[in-house]
């Protein structure tokens, strides 16, 4: 069985996170909505804000993001963005406890599987 595509929506749920936590760079929702633009894909008014709101301060960003993604389903973005984290772990981009910090701040951004908070909150 194949993985099911990415959706808009686990997209702008992990950047949301991702820039709240300090772990995605600012710059790769804007990245991402460009590619979208240029890819054959139909467009939505989403992606043409996201795309244009390279100058936006971070707070307009994230608020844009959720409001992109209104949902607390971060079930995918979540586990996307642990994912991100180790590879930042592995390639030294972070310090461990630069990581542990932005991790620690989900804590207050999603509602967290059980396994995760308590390994966060340990």
């Amino acid at each position: 069985m194949s993985p099911s595509p990415l959706t808009d929506s686990d997209a702008y749920g992990y950047f949301r996170l991702g820039l709240a936590t300090g772990l995605v760079e600012r710059s790769a929702p804007i990245a991402w909505a460009d590619r979208q633009i240029m890819s054959d894909r139909p467009l939505t008014s989403e992606i043409l804000e996201l795309s244009l709101s390279g100058r936006q301060p971070y707070s307009q960003l994230i608020r844009l993001l959720t409001i992109c993604h209104p949902s607390l389903d971060y079930d995918l973005p979540l586990f996307m963005l642990l994912a991100h984290a180790g590879l930042l772990l592995e390639s030294e981009a972070q310090s461990a406890e630069e990581l542990v910090v932005n991790l620690r701040l989900l804590l207050a951004e999603a509602i967290l599987p059980a396994l995760i908070r308590t390994t966060l909150t340990g």
